[in-house]
């Protein structure tokens, strides 16, 4: 059995970005099929973390825990929408180990997510996923996300 906790701004900074660089390690070998060097890997990880850290007003982490030991995260950041320049809340991620997958633990994590929304009137949430991503495009839209805008890549410069 999990529970879920929630952490702010600095605390537990440590073990959250540990987590977070193991299940991003995972997620660059197996999915994307990235063979790079793991030192390499780490220092640009934590490097790019406390950068998007640093760009938001707050910062929430909300855990699973299994026996204290994470095994379910979202991350997610207060910060101005740069259209309408409202507060709005940034997932940066979402991650649980394979284990603990189709348990109802990202649920469980993104209706945290929504409640301190709404202790911090915040209204609206936003996330980027991969459009190839079809099931993660399907349990966000039953969770209430739409689409709204479009996120354009050209690669080849």
């Amino acid at each position: 059995m999990y529970k879920i906790v929630v952490y702010k701004n600095f605390e537990k900074l440590k073990d959250i970005i540990d987590f977070d660089e193991n299940m991003s390690l995972e997620y660059i070998y197996e999915i994307l099929g990235l063979n790079i060097c793991i030192e390499e890997y780490k220092k640009r990880h934590k490097k790019v973390f406390m950068d998007l850290f640093n760009l938001s007003e707050e910062n929430f982490f909300i855990v699973a825990l299994d026996d204290d030991r994470i095994v379910g995260l979202l991350w997610m950041g207060i910060r101005i929408d740069t259209v309408t320049y409202e507060k709005i809340c940034y997932i940066y991620d979402i991650e649980i180990e394979k284990d603990y997958r189709n348990k109802g633990i990202g649920t469980s994590l993104i209706k945290k997510g929504f409640e301190i929304c709404r202790n911090n009137n915040i209204r609206k949430m936003a996330l980027m996923t991969d459009i190839m991503n079809k099931s993660a495009l399907k349990w966000y839209m039953k969770l209430g996300f739409r689409i709204s805008r479009f996120y354009l890549i050209k690669s080849d410069l």
